[in-house]
């Protein structure tokens, strides 16, 4: 009978700490289709470690957040954030998504063939999460596909 009680209990846990998972990835992708960083960023926490293939190295902290969303948003205004695929595990959760947007306004650097383009990226997002805020998150697209889109491989 105890062993019984112990897996319920578990159970209830987990259903609980899955039930928050849901929640905190639901808030998130919510504020990243308002292109709210205020909203975003409180789902994070301070120390949160944040990574994308689309930068080198590990940053680090709410505000690193917030400025690389600002950029995405700034180069892409009409950036939409679609959900296909989301596993919940005791304290993560992998998501997989699609993203939509174009090249409005180009950041410095970026070549000039690139203003204007659409693009649809398939993405895919961990994030691990304790006492209801996001402590580690890390991003990856298929980058090619992105060049491809942007008619990169045909340029001179």
């Amino acid at each position: 009978m105890k062993t019984r009680i112990t897996l319920f209990l578990a159970f209830i846990s987990f259903a609980a700490s899955a039930q928050s998972i849901q929640q905190v990835t639901e808030s998130h992708f919510a504020a990243l289709n308002k292109h709210d960083t205020d909203l975003l960023v409180a789902d994070y926490a301070p120390d949160v470690q944040f990574y994308s293939v689309s930068w080198e190295g590990l940053k680090v902290g709410p505000a690193e957040v917030k400025i690389a969303y600002s950029r995405y948003w700034k180069t892409s205004p009409d950036l939409i954030y679609k959900i296909t695929k989301t596993i919940y595990g005791d304290n993560s959760a992998t998501i997989e998504y699609e993203t939509t947007g174009t090249m409005t306004n180009l950041e410095g650097g970026s070549p000039a063939y690139m203003q204007g383009k659409k693009y649809t990226l398939k993405n895919i997002t961990i994030i691990q999460i304790k006492n209801g805020k996001i402590i580690y998150d890390s991003t990856y697209f298929d980058q090619v596909s992105f060049l491809r889109q942007m008619d990169f491989f045909n340029q001179k």
